[in-house]
């Protein structure tokens, strides 16, 4: 466990790259960085006039997961990033693209300040220190009745306990895939002509047990990580899962209408992907 020490109200820590045009700086409290803790980062890029950026990869700063809010004029990207792990973090050079004005392409390679995040468990107990009375009779020679006695027991314990019913054997749960299909057998397509709640209610479960049944390969919870984050800790099903949450968006987040093929065809990436993923 390290613990980050910070003293001032707020920490700025600036790594520039080597064509001094670009810079990420961490905005910390005053009492450090915590496991799940959210805090802020600022990045700015430089590009010359007339270039296009290309969008950011919060996948190149794990452990850290980053949520990229909306750019303001001037150039200064602000993000939210949540640390998942404790300790020194150092991570690698975040690569900027864009497209220059003539349609070449341009790069910048950004330094990383290294994070210290403490831990948000207790300090483990360094030791336990027997108490005295214990300790002293544990020094003085056994007494053979008292062993008899206890060896008495024991035979008459080991007698009772073959004697005792046999207990069922507990059902085995049921594996992920097959909770995550059933929930999805469950789900029951809007009807031709239904009105946009029944449509946005059958959207959210959907993506609701896709997202829950993905996040089992990464350590932070899916519900929080956007559809790229997500895809990012998939290994197998990567095609159907994509299609499948990409329909869920268009309907949570662009207010979509599809039709019922639309929510059929959703409903079976869906069970197509865990069934490949489970395979």
């Amino acid at each position: 466990m390290i613990a980050a020490a910070f003293g001032a109200a707020a920490l700025a820590v600036c790594a520039t790259a080597l064509s001094a045009q670009a810079q990420l700086l961490w905005v910390l409290p005053d009492r450090g960085v915590a496991v799940g803790e959210p805090f802020a980062a600022e990045f700015e890029c430089v590009w010359p006039a007339g270039a296009l950026p290309a969008p950011l990869d919060g996948a190149a700063l794990a452990p850290l997961e980053v949520r990229f809010e909306p750019a303001p004029a001037g150039g200064r990207q602000r993000l939210r990033a949540v640390a998942w792990a404790s300790g020194d973090i150092v991570l690698p050079p975040m690569v900027c693209r864009a497209t220059a004005a003539d349609g070449g392409p341009l790069q910048q390679s950004v330094a990383v300040p290294p994070l210290r995040v403490r831990s948000v468990l207790p300090t483990p107990d360094p030791g336990v220190e027997w108490p005295e009375l214990f300790a002293a009779s544990s020094r003085r020679r056994p007494s053979w009745p008292w062993w008899g006695l206890a060896l008495l027991l024991l035979l008459g314990g080991f007698v009772a306990l073959r004697r005792r019913r046999v207990a069922p054997v507990a059902a085995a749960a049921p594996s992920a895939a097959a909770r995550a299909l059933a929930e999805l057998a469950a789900l029951v397509p809007p009807a031709a002509g239904a009105d946009g709640a029944a449509v946005l209610a059958f959207y959210t479960a959907l993506a609701a047990t896709v997202r829950s049944h993905a996040g089992r390969h990464g350590r932070a919870p899916a519900a929080t990580r956007t559809t790229t984050e997500l895809m990012a800790c998939v290994g197998t099903g990567r095609a159907e899962l994509r299609r499948c949450l990409e329909c869920c968006d268009a309907v949570k987040f662009a207010a979509a209408a599809p039709g019922a093929d639309a929510h059929a065809a959703a409903l079976a990436a869906a069970r197509a992907y865990v069934q490949e993923d489970s395979a």
